[in-house]
Formats: C-alpha cells, structure tokens, sequence
C-alpha cells in the first residue's frame, strides 16, 4: 500500500533555518508542544500523515449502526432500545471525527491543527463506552435470560433460564473488564492523542467507568443478578491503576514522538542549510570564473 503513509515533506513556509530546534522552545498547550506555531503544525503534520486513523474512525461509526439497523429490522434479536442503544450514540462523535478527517485530506495544507481536534472529538467516545459498559454488561450481555415456559398460552408464558442466568453473573457482572485498557491504548498509539488532551480523556474515562456502577439498574425478578462488593472494589483499583498506566504511558509515547520528529526537522534544518551553502558557492564561482572554465568544470 503505497499511499498507506505518506512521506513526510517539510512546509516550504516553515523557515527551519532561523528555527531554534537545539533544544527548541516549549510551551504546552492544548495546541502543541512548541512556542513557535510553525512546529507545532509540522509535528501534527509529521504525526498525522497515514490511513489508520480515518480507517479506525469509519469502523467506529459504522459498527453501531449496523447494530441498531440490524436490532430494528429483527435480523439481531438483542434489546438494544436499552442499553445498547445508548451505548451506540458514541458514534456520534466518530462521526464528526470521520467528517473533520475527510475535510482535513481535502485541504491543501492538510489542516493538522483539524486533525488534532478530530482526534481528541473521537476519543470522547471512549468516555461513553466506560461510562456504559457496566451498564451493558448488567442488561443485555450474555446469552437471553428467558426461555418459553410449557405451552405457552399460561399468562406467564416464560420462565428464567437458570444457566443463562448463572453463566451472565459469571462472566459479565461485576467482573475485571480489559476493555478500557485496550481501547485507551488505541486512542493514544492509534489516533496520536495529545498528553494534553489524552490525560484528561483517559481520568474521565475512569471515573465514568466507576460512577457506571452507580447507575447501571438495579437486580429485578426479569434481570437477578448478585452484586459482588469485593469484585467491584478489586475492578475500580485494577482500573485506577491501568489508568495511572496509561497517562504515564501518553507522556512517554508522545515524548518518542516528539523525538522522532525532532530528528526530521534538525535533518530538514541541516539539508536546508548545506543547500544554502551550495548556492553560495555555485553564485560565487559564477561571478570569479570566466564562462569558458566553468563548461569545463562541469
């Protein structure tokens, strides 16, 4: 795949020869990393320049509508007028991400300050998915929990499924979920979050995650399950330590790209400045030669 990533080309407006990059001038922001702005658009240049993130954001968005057609039109049989249905307005902000990305590519420029901010909107979505993923699981994962009681014309014509109910407290309730982690992981190794946007993202993410667990419904004769205090305690802190990870983990990704890029501007710098040197010298002979010695030095 040829096209898959680009190769990096320095913006001809971005002097790299008057640029202090030994070691350049910092300042965080929500916009980058660099005092001079120029940077800053040559980094999210420099970061942004491969197909995996659209891809990503069209598999996001895509996924819950599939479900929710298929929950309508009766081809999937899982309620997702719940829970599930509110768990697919994530691809909201999949969306907006998938259109901001498609505008960025159409742009001369390619818009990496747009970019930037259609990552950070795309990564709000993991905030909804840890907020409803205790709810999910306590509604609609598993395995239905009803089956047809006898004939079916008594008026209560189903009964619960005892192993469907135990297998959905086994393996769904109140149990350690690798989601968030994994997911956390592709916002910050996929997308390029920022640290700046990214920690904020993956604090929220937690806490959203835990407060699901205040919110998810109540045990009730249609949907019994046991809720296991100690489970959920060994979850939160096995979550709240993930999440440390991850905010660690950003600052460290991002400080190897931040690197990495470093590297190309001071090799742009470097390639820009010999080529000055060269047209100096080649303006020089010019002027010092006679026509004739210099056909012959060519």
């Amino acid at each position: 795949m040829p096209n898959a990533v680009r190769a990096f080309t320095a913006s001809p407006f971005v002097e790299y020869e008057t640029m202090a990059i030994d070691p350049p001038a910092e300042n965080l922001s929500c916009g980058g990393d660099f005092a001079d702005p120029g940077l800053d658009d040559e980094m999210r240049r420099f970061l942004w320049r491969d197909v995996v993130p659209p891809v990503l954001y069209v598999v996001c968005a895509v996924n819950p509508l599939i479900h929710i057609v298929m929950a309508f039109t009766g081809i999937d049989s899982s309620p997702l007028t719940g829970a599930g249905l509110l768990r697919s307005a994530a691809t909201i902000p999949c969306l907006i991400a998938l259109v901001g990305d498609v505008v960025s590519r159409c742009r001369k420029d390619g818009a990496p300050r747009l970019r930037m901010v259609m990552s950070a909107v795309f990564s709000t979505a993991w905030i909804w998915y840890c907020g409803t993923t205790p709810l999910l699981r306590s509604t609609i994962c598993g395995s239905a929990l009803t089956v047809p009681n006898g004939n079916g014309t008594a008026p209560n014509h189903e009964r619960l499924d005892a192993a469907a109910v135990a297998d959905r407290q086994q393996y769904c309730i109140d149990v350690v979920d690798g989601w968030p982690m994994a997911s956390a992981f592709v916002m910050l190794v996929v997308v390029r979050t920022f640290p700046q946007q990214a920690i904020p993202l993956v604090v929220l993410g937690t806490a959203a995650y835990a407060a699901g667990y205040a919110l998810r419904p109540a045990p009730t004769d249609t949907n019994p399950y046991d809720v296991n205090s100690a489970a959920i305690a060994t979850d939160l802190v096995i979550q709240a330590c993930v999440c440390a990870t991850m905010v660690v983990f950003s600052v460290r990704w991002h400080a190897a790209e931040r690197a990495r890029f470093l590297a190309t501007a001071r090799a742009e710098r470097a390639r820009r400045l010999a080529a000055a040197e060269m047209t100096a010298v080649d303006a020089l002979l010019r002027r010092a030669l006679p026509f004739s010695v210099l056909q012959r030095v060519v």
